[in-house]
């Protein structure tokens, strides 16, 4: 009887120990969500500065090979 009661200790110590490094755990990983979240944000940000630069090279390429036809018929 009395091998069977700290049998049931030691597993009520082991399961509540088991229990906090699952929460801990939870915890660790919502951490990282809230991270990766935030860096999926910046990320957003910093892909949508880029489609404006490339939409604006694009019109300054435009822009530019339009003045050079233009002036190759000027002179010739």
């Amino acid at each position: 009887m009395y091998t069977i009661h700290n049998d049931s200790i030691k597993m009520n110590a082991e399961l509540d120990a088991e229990k906090r490094n699952q929460e801990d755990l939870m915890q660790e990983l919502e951490k990282f969500g809230h991270e990766a979240d935030k860096k999926k944000k910046e990320q957003e940000k910093y892909q949508k500065e880029i489609t404006q630069c490339e939409r604006k090279i694009k019109e300054r390429s435009l822009k530019l090979d339009k003045h050079v036809s233009f002036c190759r018929h000027l002179f010739h």
